[in-house]
Order: C-alpha cells, then structure tokens, then sequence
C-alpha cells in the first residue's frame, strides 16, 4: 500500500477569524426555513385567521425590544455569558436561575 503523504506549506499559518453580517442573516434563514417555520404560520392562518399576523407582528416588536435592550447592555455592561448573567447582576441569582432553567427547558 502506498502511504498518502501531505505537505504542509506554511506550518505557522493561522485560521482567521471572522463573518460577515450576509452569513449571519443566511444562518438564520436557514435555521428559519430548516425548523418549518413558514409551513407552521401557513397552518396557523388558515386554522385561526388573520389575527395570527397581528399576533405575529405584536411578539416581533416585543422581541425586537427585548433585543435592542440586551444589545444596550452588552455595549455598555461588556460581560461573559448570555441574558442570565446580566440577570443575576440587575435582578438577582435566584431570578436568573429560574430565567435560566425556563430558557433550557423552552428549547429541550
């Protein structure tokens, strides 16, 4: 048997780091499309009617609050970890304990 050898050219290159706001926005369409998404609100509108769009439209803005919000903090707070580190600094440990496990078990 011939035994493959590879050649490295630059033993000290380094990876690099980085991405671009077009490759986040497609991660998250991906995720969008890849969890169903569109099939669900199709469902949705044709069971409920179309108040499920004003529903819709009410939580994004509530969303997109609660987003503005964080980023807010992270800009002039900086600190490790997710929304729960800045809830046991604000709020409490027990409060960001309890958002914590409720976060956890909403996506297990």
């Amino acid at each position: 048997m011939a035994e493959n050898k590879t050649t490295v050219a630059n033993e000290n290159a380094e990876l690099k780091r980085g991405i671009k706001g077009w490759q986040v926005a497609f991660i998250g369409l991906g995720g969008v499309i890849g969890s169903c998404y569109f099939q669900g609100v199709g469902e949705c509108i044709s069971k409920m009617g179309p108040a499920v769009i004003i529903a819709f439209l009410v939580v994004g803005v509530i969303v997109y609050g609660t987003m503005i919000a964080y980023a807010e903090l992270l800009v002039n707070f900086p600190r490790t970890g997710s929304f729960v580190s800045y809830c046991k600094e604000f709020l409490s440990p027990a409060v960001s304990t309890s958002f914590g496990w409720a976060f956890w078990f909403n996506w297990v």
